[in-house]
């Protein structure tokens, strides 16, 4: 009893009521951003998915924007994370398939967020940069796949 409280202790403290909040509003705006674009979505239709205050959402962000961005730059960094999940491909075609299929799957299960994401990704430097470097380690792993594949063919 006493260990059980003592990890959710310890998970609050890593998990605070600020943090929770910001990932409700985030998960708001992913869900917004399935059914309408960018900028269709208003901080009104975001407090009410929420069940927050207008100076709650701006508590958390500066605006609109300020939140949709840090949404973004999530849920790529969970995109690229996911794509190097898994024991490494034994060579390039292998890999490069599983890439293709998994940004395939993404794209029908999320077709119109996908589309805002790319959208936000092309007008905020700060999601660009995010974007790029999560990226980063899927390229290396292209590219570790590729010069494995010309080694074994020489």
């Amino acid at each position: 009893m006493a260990e059980a409280r003592r990890a959710r202790a310890d998970s609050e403290v890593h998990d605070s009521r600020g943090d929770r909040t910001r990932r409700q509003i985030k998960a708001a705006i992913a869900r917004l951003l399935s059914k309408r674009d960018v900028a269709e979505i208003t901080l009104s239709d975001i407090c009410k998915a929420t069940r927050l205050t207008t100076g709650a959402v701006y508590f958390h962000f500066s605006g609109k924007d300020d939140a949709v961005e840090e949404m973004v730059i999530d849920e790529v960094q969970g995109i690229y994370a996911a794509l190097l999940q898994g024991p490494p491909d034994p060579d390039f075609e292998t890999c490069v398939r599983r890439l293709i299929a998994a940004c395939a799957q993404y794209e029908l299960a999320n077709g119109r967020r996908s589309r805002a994401i790319q959208q936000v990704i092309n007008a905020r430097p700060r999601a660009y940069a995010a974007w790029l470097a999560a990226r980063e380690p899927v390229v290396a792993q292209l590219t570790a796949c590729a010069t494995a594949g010309s080694r074994a063919a020489s």
